[in-house]
């Protein structure tokens, strides 16, 4: 699906660009089995983040951290579609 495939890379580059400027691994901002987790479920909204598991390491600080700026990027993806 290019669509999945378009959000797989933008989260690939939130993720990049995130864990260089705060000087931690990329694991610390998502796995790759949680990006993953969020690719399938598509949540749009972070409690729906929150509902379907996509964060299974440290999920209540990474919802903190990064939660709108994931959904931001799966809204921004199929916004149109």
């Amino acid at each position: 699906d290019p669509l999945e495939e378009e959000l797989r890379e933008r989260l690939n580059e939130f993720r990049t660009r995130t864990y260089k400027e705060k000087g931690i691994k990329s694991y610390e901002v998502f796995n790759n089995k949680e990006r993953d987790a969020i690719v399938n479920k598509k949540p749009r909204t972070v409690e729906e983040l929150y509902k379907f598991y996509c964060f299974t390491v440290h999920p209540r600080l990474k919802l903190k951290m990064y939660g709108q700026s994931v959904v931001d990027i799966v809204v921004s993806v199929y916004k149109q579609r």
